[in-house]
């Protein structure tokens, strides 16, 4: 597989078939970002049928890169990459970082291609008024050594959630780390503008809403993170459903750099939906399609 320097990466966020990706052509390289909805394993554990329901749509998938969410802890990963590994999807190379509060909910990564490179990062904090906060799940940040000497840096995110919090208010706190994750892709960009920089994860906003614009940065300019328009096979383009409220809205995102956009298969990159979807989640992965291509 040969890859053109500019970026041509199958990234997905979940392919939106309903079954195995049968049809996979050898160059494809498939990136899934999921929201696993507390993939606890104590401490209010994911009920079995959920975890199951979790497992058997993403061995469907094939993912050769999976970001996660809302993970219970280091040993939640492991768990998944062991049940996952117990069905032929063998993911063996793994990054995990703890959130903030160490409650859980952390962000994990899976992948068969080797780490290049780890710069996660846990203690980047910003201001409101005299009160200091951390970015709650952090920035997951690593470099996949693909074939063909084509490198890939994947950024996997959880923006502060929608609960309100005693201290603070939760737009404004989710806002702040937003320009904290800007900041981080700016120093990416302008140092190394050619970088294949993916961007995934659940931001808690929509996308007209100030976290996600600030994330994505100017438009127009080479720093400008371009989000991959996923739909479902209906047409569809809500990726979480919140029971509460009775509201079906896209809070996952997938963005890609100047680099790497024009790699991404427009086509084959979706959100995935199946009959059973919310027995594993709230919220419904998202895939997108990076392809291969001689120079």
């Amino acid at each position: 597989m040969t890859y053109q320097r500019t970026a041509r990466v199958t990234l997905a966020v979940f392919l939106c078939f309903l079954g195995p990706l049968a049809s996979r052509a050898d160059d494809e390289i498939v990136c899934v970002s999921y929201n696993l909805n507390n993939y606890f394993l104590t401490d209010r554990p994911k009920p079995a049928d959920s975890v199951a329901a979790v497992v058997d749509a993403l061995v469907a998938l094939e993912p050769d890169i999976l970001s996660v969410s809302e993970l219970g802890g280091k040993d939640a990963l492991i768990d998944l990459q062991a049940r996952l590994s117990g069905k032929g999807l063998h993911l063996e190379n793994a990054e995990h970082i703890p959130a903030a509060d160490g409650k859980g909910r952390d962000l994990g990564l899976l992948t068969r291609y080797p780490i290049l490179e780890t710069n996660s990062q846990t203690a980047l904090s910003y201001r409101i008024g005299n009160d200091r906060f951390l970015i709650q799940r952090g920035i997951l940040d690593v470099t996949l050594d693909l074939p063909d000497d084509y490198q890939l840096r994947c950024l996997g995110l959880h923006l502060k959630s929608k609960q309100p919090v005693p201290e603070g208010d939760q737009n404004l706190m989710r806002l702040n780390e937003a320009r904290l994750v800007r900041k981080y892709i700016d120093d990416i960009l302008q140092t190394a503008p050619e970088t294949n920089l993916l961007v995934t994860g659940d931001l808690n906003a929509l996308r007209n809403q100030p976290a996600v614009r600030t994330i994505q940065g100017p438009y127009g300019e080479d720093t400008y993170l371009k989000a991959i328009r996923l739909k479902d096979t209906d047409g569809q383009t809500w990726t979480h459903f919140w029971d509460d409220a009775d509201a079906y809205s896209r809070f996952d995102f997938a963005l890609a750099s100047k680099a790497l956009r024009r790699e991404v298969d427009p086509d084959k990159s979706r959100i995935h939906h199946w009959a059973d979807w919310e027995k594993a989640s709230d919220h419904r992965p998202l895939v997108i399609l990076l392809e291969g291509a001689d120079e």
